[in-house]
């Protein structure tokens, strides 16, 4: 319950956008968006990034932090050890659902828990927006959300 009311409570005062913007004005590292890799090749003395525009990235160290289901698909030299190989083919293990609701007018700050046979489980106020109030909500499985129109989610639906 500590780390909830932790996370509940304790925010970058800017948003987390602010983290990457003082990590990346304290660097001198090249940021690349939208540059998507194909292959990671650190048999050598550098490592090589080959993008699908087809031009290569040298550089001295590479980290890696993608989603399981992204790594499978970049080819890495030499190949990653054999847990991690069968970890990205089986794919990420959370098939959680996050729903952004906004209610009108100002709310006190909540949070809310729900047991784990609910399609939702948390929801709490995240913050205010031109008067109304912003909430998030969360359940570990996208595949039992129906939205309140009575469809299901798309991500359960293309499941």
């Amino acid at each position: 319950m500590l780390w909830f009311e932790a996370c509940a409570t304790y925010r970058f005062k800017h948003g987390t956008a602010s983290l990457i913007d003082a990590i990346v004005a304290d660097s001198t590292a090249e940021v690349r968006l939208n540059a998507e890799v194909t292959a990671i090749d650190q048999s050598g003395d550098t490592v090589e990034i080959r993008l699908t525009d087809g031009s290569t990235v040298t550089t001295s160290a590479v980290v890696v932090t993608l989603p399981l289901n992204a790594l499978k698909s970049i080819e890495v030299t030499p190949p990653l050890s054999k847990g991690k190989r069968a970890a990205s083919q089986e794919g990420q293990a959370s098939r959680g659902v996050k729903v952004w609701i906004r209610a009108r007018g100002h709310l006190a700050h909540f949070a809310a828990i729900a047991p784990a046979d609910r399609p939702l489980q948390l929801l709490q106020k995240e913050y205010e927006v031109d008067g109304d109030t912003i909430i998030v909500s969360l359940g570990r499985d996208a595949t039992r959300w129906t939205s309140p129109t009575g469809r299901p989610s798309k991500r359960s639906s293309a499941s």
